[in-house]
């Protein structure tokens, strides 16, 4: 696959792999259309062969995991035992950092990164 359909396939192929469901499959697949729309062919890089201006904290990349399982801001908040300010901080200076719009392309980033593995029940 070429562009705009391999992006879409990848997402898809990386969420689906993680057991997350088809519904939420659905979704990533579908903003990753639209991610995909808005780099029109060569203007950017996939989020997965981009690299961070500055490298991610610790507790970044504890909440680009929690993102990447996707876990809401009030989840991660609760995990990390912070607030749910400091976790929309967080994200944002992770988008910073990477060059991303949202927690969306965060996710995908970790998927294909391998920062994010899947999680295994039993």
């Amino acid at each position: 696959m070429q562009g705009r359909e391999w992006l879409v396939g990848a997402r898809l192929r990386a969420v689906l792999t993680a057991g997350l469901g088809v519904v939420f499959a659905a979704a990533l697949a579908f903003q990753a259309f639209r991610i995909a729309q808005s780099w029109g062919g060569a203007a950017g890089a996939p989020p997965s062969r981009r690299i961070a201006a500055q490298p991610l904290s610790e507790r970044e990349v504890e909440v680009v995991k929690a993102v990447a399982r996707g876990r809401s801001n009030r989840e991660i908040a609760d995990e990390l035992f912070i607030s749910v300010s400091t976790v929309k901080g967080h994200v944002s200076g992770i988008c910073e950092k990477l060059g991303m719009r949202n927690r969306v392309e965060i996710a995908v980033w970790a998927w294909e990164s391998g920062m994010a593995t899947p999680v295994t029940f039993g």
